[in-house]
């Protein structure tokens, strides 16, 4: 692995390049972070201003932060809250949708501690833990996703994703001590059910965690 990571593909057979006279020199302003304070909590004001910016709707257009073919916005934005005393103002753990019309936390599935462990098994198969307390979840509509790209909105749906991680990267990123990192090792079909979610119609695509840093 070692000798593909951090490396990028260049073809074996081209016809022409051209160099570029900029300084090569690119200095690091954002990079994923996979280790978070535990006992980590966030004001419930800050969390709502981070899914505003990241995935809400701008007042005079009505689209996002974020491209969507034929604006049809096909993925939903999941919150899961796996402790109670994580986001400030809600206590029920569990899984919920954000509402960006009503700019609203919907909970679609509360947690049990019972149900907290299985959720561990299914989102981290080989370890069985959580990387945080708190972590966004995105969930492809499958019926809104091809309803005018037929097949191909679910590849515009794919892209959309990380679109919307990179949007909520950058608007985390107001807040120095915040990190996150994108996450794809869970049971698609278990995790979605764990969501409260049907996994034939709204499968999680993605996990992106976040917290405050602890590696830096």
């Amino acid at each position: 692995m070692g000798l593909v990571e951090f490396t990028d593909i260049i073809p074996d057979y081209y016809e022409k390049s051209f160099q570029f006279s900029v300084e090569p020199d690119f200095v690091e302003r954002s990079r994923s972070c996979r280790t978070f304070v535990n006992d980590w909590s966030i004001e419930m004001d800050d969390f709502g201003e981070i899914l505003r910016d990241s995935f809400g709707r701008f007042s005079n257009t009505l689209s996002k932060n974020y491209p969507s073919a034929g604006g049809l916005y096909p993925i939903l934005p999941l919150v899961y809250i796996f402790n109670k005393n994580v986001l400030k103002g809600v206590d029920i753990k569990g899984c919920y949708l954000f509402n960006s019309t009503q700019f609203e936390l919907i909970l679609l599935k509360e947690y049990s501690e019972q149900s907290i462990e299985e959720v561990k098994k299914q989102i981290n198969p080989t370890d069985s833990f959580l990387f945080s307390n708190i972590a966004i979840g995105y969930a492809i509509d499958l019926k809104r996703a091809i309803t005018k790209y037929r097949k191909r909105g679910y590849r515009y749906a794919l892209i959309e994703v990380g679109a919307m991680c990179q949007s909520f990267r950058e608007s985390i990123s107001k807040f120095n001590n915040l990190g996150d990192f994108c996450f794809a090792g869970f049971n698609d079909n278990a995790l979605t059910y764990l969501s409260g979610l049907n996994p034939r119609l709204a499968p999680v695509a993605l996990i992106q965690w976040f917290g405050e840093k602890n590696d830096v």
